[in-house]
């Protein structure tokens, strides 16, 4: 890739500003495997990180630095605007900041990048192994150190007892396809099951119902993960003293009401971590779902949707139920997150 003036200059002020010069030798050295003074052996910082930028791009490796870098200093604004640029973070389809100067003038589109930036690395694609590679069965976050949540349907079959916890994993950063890099994969712990509730029966029919679910029919699934992936830093080689990987704590426990604003961060038919914008249209009579209109398809089930605070509002659940050729789907279903936490945790 042939980097433009433009974006080599905003990386270089973000470098710049993200890393002393011990902290990027040891980025790279880490990270990457590359050894600084076998690139340059200029003296300043700001010659240094110029030729750095220089000698990635010309040898093929510029994705893999700007990942590197963003996974070591995941919540810094200015890297977050580079890997956009560079089509290396959570596809937004170019609508962040129109949405953010229209619905949010109040929200600073810098710290609003940085706290995004963290959100990635929270989340996950859920998997199934199989004889012929990964198969995703839909999205998860993280709530803590080593736990899970997602959608009930979503880990049905392992709850189920027809596939076994050993056959399960958590790919986290699995965020673009430019790096070929797979992500980190986490395994379940052997006391894998911590919460759940179901989804109602009618949701597993076509065609949308005029029932309500019973109030416990919450349909979510909290999963222990081996080893603490919350406290673990982002990527799989990092550096002594790289930020931790973090879980979400905001959960928005007041009402939500048509027009709100939501986003939502989900792995697509098993692709790499994509962004989504919409609004709730409609809540159902009992407080148990919403509809949306956030672009999702298979493989978001399970996946968070936000406030543009940022706070964790719902959990997508399912798309327009009418499966009939000529429906154009209208609405997309979540549950809300005040109800699911206060199941659990009251």
């Amino acid at each position: 890739m042939a980097i433009d003036g433009v974006t080599a200059r905003l990386l270089s002020e973000a470098l710049l500003d993200a890393f002393l010069p011990d902290r990027l030798d040891q980025m790279l050295f880490y990270r990457l495997g590359k050894h600084r003074h076998r690139i340059t052996m200029k003296a300043d910082h700001e010659s240094i990180i110029f030729d750095l930028i220089m000698a990635a791009d010309a040898e093929g490796w510029l994705p893999r630095l700007v990942t590197a870098a963003r996974e070591s200093r995941p919540a810094h604004p200015g890297l977050v605007v580079v890997a956009g640029r560079l089509h290396l973070t959570a596809d937004t389809g170019g609508h962040l900041e129109s949405i953010l100067d229209t619905r949010a003038p109040d929200i600073h589109p810098a710290r609003f990048r940085a706290a995004l930036g963290l959100l990635e690395g929270q989340i996950c694609r859920i998997e199934r192994r199989t004889p012929t590679g990964p198969a995703p069965l839909g999205t998860g976050f993280l709530i803590g150190p080593d736990l899970c949540m997602t959608s009930y349907h979503v880990v049905r079959p392992l709850i189920d007892g027809r596939i076994g916890s050993d056959d399960v994993g958590l790919r986290f950063d699995y965020k673009h396809t430019a790096t070929a890099l797979p992500g980190t994969v986490f395994a379940l712990a052997r006391d894998w099951l911590v919460a759940s509730a179901p989804n109602s029966s009618f949701e597993d029919r076509d065609g949308e119902s005029a029932e309500l679910p019973e109030p416990g029919e919450l349909d979510f699934a909290v999963l222990r993960v081996a080893g603490e992936p919350g406290e673990q830093p982002i990527g799989v080689d990092a550096e002594p003293g790289a930020a931790r990987r973090g879980w979400i704590e905001a959960v928005h426990r007041g009402p939500l009401r048509a027009g709100d604003d939501l986003l939502v961060l989900q792995h697509l038919m098993g692709e790499p971590l994509r962004l989504a914008f919409g609004r709730v249209s409609e809540l159902n009579g009992n407080g148990t779902r919403l509809k949306h209109t956030a672009n999702t398809e298979a493989g978001s089930s399970g996946s968070p949707c936000f406030t543009l605070a940022l706070e964790l509002a719902a959990i997508h659940q399912a798309g327009d139920p009418n499966r009939e050729s000529w429906h154009v789907p209208t609405y997309n279903r979540a549950v809300p997150a005040a109800p699911i936490f206060t199941a659990w945790r009251g």
